[in-house]
């Protein structure tokens, strides 16, 4: 049998048993006692193994087993947890990650470093001590029932299975078929039958007689996929323990005809989901909008002719269309914890590193983002996060001179607002010191201290927008390369986000990003310039203003106009772009579009507004994409093409 086609299947399903190991390992360290993170950490290895048995992978089998092992010790209470348990699960949890990383690169996994088996194996000694196990207080019958033979034991099995498992019956005969090995079956509860068809809720009941110990009767039905858990205790009597069963049990007495709704009820639930390629997404995306696209362009037909049957028929069409895209659209909607799941164990990590103290509280994890929005947005975060543990929470001391507690707090939250994403990284730092940043200008020749001192705090604290600042003494694996802040503004007003900053020296620091939902259909505003069309998504459009050309005033070389008694700095947008015919002598007055970019306001002047729509964005190409000022570009209904305005990135 051919595997190769289920291998992004497993590692698709490995990442994410990867992300439920290091959630349940953070929640573990914090508290020991958490049975809950316990059986999360065995069910998950317990599941990776039998995955990577089943694929040939031998290297992730190995090691998963091997801490299933360790795990099951502590769940059962044969092994006491000990203060080296955390660090050795993480060295687990990052090999496992590292030989599935090098499956997704298309390489052979490698076994795990001999220093770590070593440490497994001697595990008992390192800190995790022997406790008593459940395994050997477990009492023998005193009286052997009636069935059992000289120096045979009887004990009932109850066996769990994992709720959503979709081969129940396979996993109940595998169970059976392993246990047979070790002794003699007496009973099963429900029948036979209806464990091999899978015809039970959460588990089934088996009552063996054997001679092996009753931990290797756990092993054995443990090393089926799927199987969460096993009980085992001592026969409860002789009449449980007769001959051994038939093979097919003795039909029981009709029972009355149940009802039909309790018939269905009774059935197996269906999956109801499925796995889609990402690119068969992109691809309905790409269809959809050009389902839009045409959509705009009958429109235009049916007005410009009058055919009163075509625009009956389009009315239905849209409705279509628009119910068609908002499906699509939800299917590439993908829940925040996708991304922010990886962000406790960095920051846990980091802050050891660092000797610090950090609690890491993540809010909004069910917030959806557009697949594509959300793998732009998470490099960003994570440069934020990191420069959150390094230079904004202080040492522990620290803290503790500036009458905070020790422990740092850092706060990733998501929240839904119109058509955008806000997520936020709060903490309770040291904040941003405008003075000290005025002082670093300088002395890294950023600019004279003539300069420095007439810059505002606004002013001071945007420096480390600036490529190449850092405030760092010295350069760490952490900081002090100068690279960070300023790839990160570029890269989220790259995808139409937008960075504002926050911060109290003495009390923290704050960064908001606003994202877009959806990278691949936007409404925008087209507008004319000159002799060409363009688009203008409405994200970045506060509002728009109508001026007559006397209200345009001269300031220090520019142009400038009054909004609402605030200056507001004006720019010939056509001039700007070079647009043919956009040197035309000024029309009696002119529209003014108000943008946001950043926490400042910027007019664009444009000769008209031709309307509103969604347009399909198109890439500009690997040749083209490099031009700053653009981001994509679309189609129009009359079959022309408009260049869509990248507003932060043009100025």
């Amino acid at each position: 049998m051919d595997l190769n086609e289920y291998r992004d299947i497993f590692i698709n399903e490995a990442q994410e048993h990867l992300e439920a190991l290091n959630a349940a390992a953070l929640r573990l360290e914090k508290d020991a006692a958490d049975p809950g993170a316990l059986s999360e950490l065995f069910r998950s290895s317990h599941t990776l193994k039998g995955m990577a048995a089943t694929m040939g992978f031998d290297p992730i089998t190995e090691l998963a087993h091997q801490m299933e092992d360790l795990l099951d010790g502590l769940r059962t209470g044969r092994l006491a947890s000990g203060p080296g348990l955390s660090d050795l699960l993480f060295a687990c949890i990052d090999t496992l990650g590292e030989q599935i990383g090098r499956l997704a690169q298309g390489s052979e996994a490698l076994p795990a470093p001999e220093a770590l088996v070593q440490r497994l194996h001697s595990s008992q000694q390192e800190g995790i001590t022997p406790a008593p196990s459940k395994a050997a207080a477990l009492p023998a019958p005193a009286i052997a029932p009636a069935g059992l033979a000289p120096g045979e034991s009887g004990y009932t099995l109850a066996v769990l299975v994992d709720p959503d498992c979709a081969f129940k019956g396979v996993r109940g005969f595998m169970v059976v078929r392993n246990l047979e090995k070790l002794g003699r079956l007496l009973a099963c509860r429900p029948g036979y039958r209806e464990v091999e068809a899978g015809a039970f809720a959460e588990g089934f009941e088996l009552d063996l007689a054997t001679q092996a110990p009753v931990e290797s009767l756990r092993k054995a039905c443990l090393k089926v996929l799927e199987v969460s858990d096993v009980e085992a205790r001592p026969l409860a009597g002789p009449a449980l323990a007769a001959a051994p069963p038939a093979p097919e049990p003795a039909p029981a007495a009709p029972a009355p005809e149940a009802p039909l709704a309790a018939k269905e009820a009774s059935k197996p639930a269906a999956r109801q989901s499925v796995r889609v390629a990402v690119e068969r997404l992109d691809s309905l995306m790409n269809l959809v909008g050009e389902l839009v696209t045409h959509r705009i362009r009958l429109a235009q037909i049916s007005r410009q002719h009058g055919l009163k049957d075509l625009k009956d028929s389009l009315a239905l069409l849209e409705r279509v269309i628009d119910e068609l895209q908002d499906e699509v659209m939800s299917a590439r909607m993908v829940p925040m914890d996708h991304v922010f799941n990886r962000f406790p164990r960095m920051v846990r990590d980091l802050a050891h590193e660092l000797g610090k103290q950090v609690e890491l509280e993540v809010l909004g994890k069910d917030i959806e983002l557009d697949r594509s929005v959300l793998e732009e947005v998470s490099d960003p975060l994570v440069h934020i996060l990191r420069n959150a543990v390094d230079h904004g929470i202080e040492a522990p001391e620290q803290r503790r001179k500036a009458g905070k507690p020790e422990q740092g707090l850092i706060r990733l939250s998501a929240q839904r607002e119109k058509n955008q994403v806000l997520v936020q990284v709060l903490d309770d730092g040291s904040g941003i010191d405008p003075a000290r940043l005025r002082q670093v200008a300088v002395q890294r020749g950023f600019m004279d201290a003539e300069s420095a001192a007439r810059l505002s705090d606004a002013d001071a604290v945007a420096l480390i927008y600036a490529p190449g600042f850092s405030t760092a003494a010295s350069v760490t694996s952490v900081s002090g390369r100068g690279v960070g802040l300023d790839a990160v503004k570029s890269k989220i007003e790259g995808f139409g986000g937008a960075l504002r900053l926050e911060s109290k020296p003495g009390q923290g620091t704050s960064f908001t990003l606003r994202l877009p939902l959806t990278l691949a259909i936007i409404q925008a505003l087209l507008v004319r310039l000159g002799d060409e069309t363009y688009a203008v998504p409405v994200a970045g459009v506060h509002e728009a203003v109508e001026y007559a050309s006397s209200e345009l005033r001269p300031m220090q070389g520019a142009e400038v106009a009054m909004l609402r008694d605030q200056v507001l700095p004006v720019l010939r947008l056509g001039r700007l772009l070079e647009v043919p015919g956009a040197e035309r002598p000024d029309p009696p007055s002119f529209t003014v579009l108000v943008a946001e970019v950043g926490e400042r306001r910027i007019g664009l002047m444009v000769d008209a507004i031709l309307g509103q729509q969604e347009v399909a964005i198109k890439s500009l190409g690997r040749f083209l994409k490099g031009i700053r000022g653009f981001g994509g570009v679309t189609v129009l209904g009359d079959g022309t093409i408009a260049l869509i305005l990248d507003v932060p990135s043009l100025l």
